[in-house]
């Protein structure tokens, strides 16, 4: 059986994606703000489906210039 992998931002990605700060990721993560995350560890980790869904619902069509 192959599992299929899902691709997983850490919060240092996520960031620099946004081009925002890692403190600001916490803060957010903090006060539910954000897309969803998951915990490995002590590693906030963000899947990419969920980024980009929180970006559709955020900035819309625009999410593309956005993250590129």
């Amino acid at each position: 059986m192959k599992v299929a992998e899902t691709p997983f931002l850490t919060r240092a990605e996520l960031a620099k994606r946004w081009g925002i700060s890692t403190r600001t990721l916490e803060a957010w993560g903090r006060e539910g703000k954000g897309p969803e995350f998951r915990k490995f560890g002590h590693r906030a980790m963000y899947r990419l489906a969920d980024v980009q869904r929180h970006e559709d619902a955020v900035w819309g069509e625009n999410a593309a210039k956005v993250s590129a």
